[in-house]
């Protein structure tokens, strides 16, 4: 597919729009067998997908760097691998890509055989194919830019997660590099649960194919929809102040959400903001006016109220408590609970068993 032959518009939504409309559904549409990958061992793979195994030792889960974006990410920096724990869903809308999939020591004691001597399985994904990354699997970040790599190469991203799902397009520049379009996010929580429940599928002996087309059709339907909305379809990432006392309500709701999903992990202002596409000083604002304390003090307060929680009601020591909640260490959470409730969390673990 030559690039004149894109969909010609500047607009995010409106092109990806073009995509599903032109390439995608009515390829899911008139497949006897539907072309999805799942991009983890032992792999399922689709027509025309080919693997190849690299010779190495598998990746060991304790050489893994630990990062942040909107959410845990693990990394194996020496390899140009990470994983998320959120799903991938690829479409290769033009060209072709190798795609490495790492290979963890866990699995690979799992499954025996070729897996233990691999670090990697490349996988050569050609155009018209969706490819699946469920959670926890060891990915690179990016496809290698290579001399066979095709100079019309475009891929659609999905991401999935409790909220809703974000999407964007990337894609090789004349000077060989890639450019990934800002995402865009569309509010649309059903998504996940197909998504698990399409991977589930895709992980049996022998997967149904009218099922895992049902799946990605009703995925991609609502996908297309949401595109539709004529709210996605702005090109500003980062909103300006709202119009209305209802948008404001609608970023403090989605804010809240994002704490009450993401409060275990690492959670900055920044991060909700890039999630909810505001500004990180107007949502820092409004919050303010609106709950009457900062977006940090509600993420340490419902983190001390899910804490409580777990305190009275389960046998979790404190330590595990602190970890779960979303402390990094034992020292934090004992001096954010103490300054909150007046006593330790031993104390209070204590007290609550008598």
């Amino acid at each position: 597919m030559a690039r004149n032959q894109q969909i010609p518009t500047t607009n995010a939504a409106l092109r990806a729009l073009g995509i599903l409309k032109k390439y995608l559904l009515p390829g899911l549409q008139q497949s006897e067998v539907c072309p999805l990958t799942l991009a983890e061992p032992p792999f399922y793979l689709s027509p025309g997908v080919k693997i190849k195994l690299t010779a190495g030792k598998p990746l060991f889960w304790k050489g893994t760097r630990k990062g942040f974006y909107n959410a845990t990410t693990y990394s194996w920096e020496d390899y140009g691998v990470h994983m998320t724990q959120f799903p991938y869903l690829g479409y290769i809308v033009a060209g072709e890509t190798d795609w490495r999939i790492g290979i963890t020591q866990k699995t690979a004691k799992r499954l025996g055989n070729k897996f233990l001597k691999s670090t990697f399985a490349t996988l050569t994904i050609p155009h018209g194919t969706l490819f699946l990354m469920p959670a926890g699997v060891p990915y690179s970040n990016l496809p290698p830019i290579t001399e066979r790599t095709p100079a019309n190469l475009q891929i659609l991203w999905m991401r999935f997660h409790r909220l809703g799902m974000q999407y964007h397009l990337s894609s090789i520049l004349r000077n060989g590099n890639y450019y990934g379009e800002p995402s865009r996010y569309l509010s649309d929580s059903r998504t996940l649960t197909l998504m698990e429940t399409l991977i589930e599928e895709l992980r049996y002996f022998s997967p149904s194919q009218e099922l895992l087309r049902t799946l990605m059709l009703s995925i991609m339907l609502r996908f297309q929809r949401n595109l539709q909305d004529p709210i996605n379809q702005e090109n500003i990432p980062i909103p300006t102040a709202p119009a209305n006392g209802h948008k404001v309500t609608d970023f403090i709701t989605q804010a809240i959400a994002y704490i009450e999903a993401n409060f275990r992990y690492k959670v900055t202002v920044d991060d909700i903001a890039n999630h909810i596409y505001c500004s990180p000083s107007y949502l820092r604002r409004i919050f303010q006016q609106e709950k009457g304390i900062t977006i940090t003090e509600y993420l340490a307060q419902f983190r001390i109220n899910y804490a409580c929680a777990l305190l009275r009601e389960t046998t979790l020591n404190v330590n595990h408590v602190g970890r779960t909640v979303g402390f990094p260490n034992h020292s934090s959470f004992c001096q954010v609970f103490q300054r909150r409730l007046g006593c330790s969390p031993s104390a209070y673990k204590n007290e609550a068993s008598e």
